[in-house]
């Protein structure tokens, strides 16, 4: 009976959407990748709240982390929440992927 609720648990929160508004580092992206595949992760940034700097470091964490593809991270800035919203698709443009520092 336990195993057949954390199988549904486990189920339940891949089919959710997880925002990335200031994640802070590797350790925060390995465990969501446990949770959700990256086709349910979208690029957040608490702004205003956050500010710059808080869109600056989470933008640094998604391209630097290496559990991803290129392909993964354009989705993450873009397609993925287009899917999710498409009445938005057309008035905002995915965030621009960042050269390497």
């Amino acid at each position: 009976m336990l195993a057949e609720a954390q199988r549904d648990a486990a189920d339940r929160l891949g089919r959710l959407y997880f925002d990335l508004a200031l994640t802070s580092g590797d350790h925060a992206l390995a465990a969501l990748s446990t949770l959700a595949p990256p086709d349910h992760w979208l690029f957040g940034t608490d702004y205003p709240m956050a500010q710059e700097i808080g869109v600056h470091l989470t933008a640094t964490v998604l391209d630097r982390w290496p559990g991803l593809t290129a392909d993964e991270r354009d989705a993450v800035r873009g397609t993925n929440p287009m899917r999710l919203l498409p009445r938005f698709d057309r008035r905002v443009s995915p965030v621009p992927r960042r050269s390497p520092a």
